[in-house]
């Protein structure tokens, strides 16, 4: 990410097995590792090393997502101007390079590298609206095919780590929100060009909750955080 005191980099080592099992690997630019997520399909863990915490829950279904595959495309084409040529090698594999330029002002473009032949997005660029590059993402190494060992999915247990629940992330449509959480979900009178309802969930602070609300133009996400009253 570029930022106003400068860039600031991360890497990320990322294991699949199918058909759902992965670990991933967040570490800071000194390699300081930051985060630790391994999922076997069903359960995930999320190890934050700086305080010693391990959350754990079930992973969200995607099948369940309020918005399907063609909504969003839909979406996607209402609010962008789309181009597609051939792209230079990433990470050794040869690219599609997909340009995607607002339809409304004062949004910013983005460009994906996506490999010709699996579809995955193996780089990416977001610019600020005076085109100055926001942040980069890019595969530095890509190996694909068997692999002998299944993916680790063991997390260091130093002494003092700590285990907390994390419940499962919903997609629930607004008229859900009240009998889930006794609120009734506020949409914003105004949302940035393009974007719609796209789904909520509800997030357990005690015996309180938050209203986590999703909004979707096609390939950003903006999210709503309703607390209630005091």
């Amino acid at each position: 990410r570029h930022t106003a005191k400068g860039p600031v980099s991360k890497s990320v080592r990322l294991g699949f097995s199918p058909p759902s099992s992965y670990r991933r690997e967040i570490r800071a630019a000194d390699g300081t590792l930051e985060r630790l997520i391994v999922s076997d399909g069903k359960i995930e863990r999320s190890y934050d090393p700086s305080r010693k915490i391990v959350r754990e829950g079930e992973v969200a279904d995607p099948l369940y997502k309020r918005l399907g595959p063609d909504e969003e495309l839909e979406r996607l084409e209402e609010n962008y101007e789309t181009s597609v040529v051939f792209g230079p090698d990433v990470a050794g594999r040869p690219t599609w390079l997909l340009e995607l330029r607002p339809r409304a002002e004062g949004r910013a473009r983005r460009r994906l590298w996506v490999d010709r032949k699996n579809g995955l997005v193996i780089k990416s660029e977001s610019y600020r609206l005076d085109e100055t590059i926001a942040s980069v993402m890019r595969f530095d190494r890509l190996t694909l095919g068997k692999s002998e060992a299944a993916v680790d999915l063991r997390i260091p247990a130093p002494a003092g780590v700590r285990m907390v629940e994390r419940l499962e992330p919903d997609y629930l449509a607004l008229e859900e929100a009240r009998s889930v959480s006794g609120m009734e979900a506020r949409v914003p009178s105004w949302l940035p060009p393009g974007y719609a309802f796209e789904s909520l969930d509800v997030i357990r602070r005690g015996r309180n909750a938050v209203l986590h609300s999703r909004f979707s133009d096609g390939v950003e996400v903006l999210s709503l955080f309703q607390c209630p009253p005091r």
